[in-house]
């Protein structure tokens, strides 16, 4: 969550912002929530079972949109599909 943390505060200073970001395992999800400071999630649209869209609610990176993947789930291309929807490829 650290260094994510570090890679969206170098993105917030470039001309190239981060769309979001891709996280996988709730316990990291939390992490990452907390390091950036945001107090809470507002839950959007799952892309594949178990693999639902979020915006973070509060902090400096208040409604940067996670893609989050449970533990365990989706195949090998789920991480790949959930980037290209970041993108909007």
């Amino acid at each position: 969550a650290g260094a994510v943390r570090s890679l969206l505060d170098v993105s917030a200073r470039s001309k190239n912002k981060c769309l979001g970001v891709v996280v996988s395992g709730g316990l990291t999800t939390t992490a990452l929530v907390q390091q950036l400071g945001g107090t809470s999630l507002n839950a959007g649209l799952e892309l594949e079972p178990l693999c639902p869209t979020a915006r973070i609610t509060g902090g400096d990176f208040d409604d940067l949109r996670l893609l989050c993947k449970a533990t365990g789930t989706g195949s090998e291309e789920t991480l790949l599909r959930m980037t290209r929807q970041i993108l909007g490829a």
